[in-house]
């Protein structure tokens, strides 16, 4: 990652903004965290994964989500539901187990490529 950094220090003058560097930490092909093919999800620790999330843990949390969603699209009078950054997906399975027909196109905005393969 250091030469990309350093490349891109140089190309903006000599000052990197943060929300740049974020991007090439996480994003950057190949090299940034949600960019390559390493596990980052499961049940910690012994799984080899970096990190566990509510969804993982249990479907309760996408159970309990659902409710509020479901207000959500009562409200809104849509039935379209959009999840950015969607991991591996277990959060989208859980709501829409729960929320059913309610639900007509559910879609995902992931802008890691091994993740949106996954």
């Amino acid at each position: 990652m250091g030469p990309v950094l350093e490349r891109a220090i140089a190309g903006s003058g000599g000052w990197l903004a943060f929300d740049r560097y974020m991007a090439l930490a996480l994003y950057e092909p190949g090299l940034g965290y949600y960019a390559n093919d390493s596990r980052k999800f499961g049940a910690m620790p012994d799984s080899g994964s970096d990190f566990v999330t509510a969804p993982e843990l249990s479907p309760l949390f996408g159970q309990t989500l659902a409710t509020q969603v479901s207000q959500a699209l009562e409200s809104t009078a849509t039935r379209e539901v959009w999840e950015f950054g969607a991991g591996s997906g277990v959060l989208a399975l859980q709501l829409l187990d729960a929320l059913g027909d309610q639900v007509a196109r559910y879609s995902i905005v992931e802008l890691s490529c091994a993740l949106r393969e996954r």
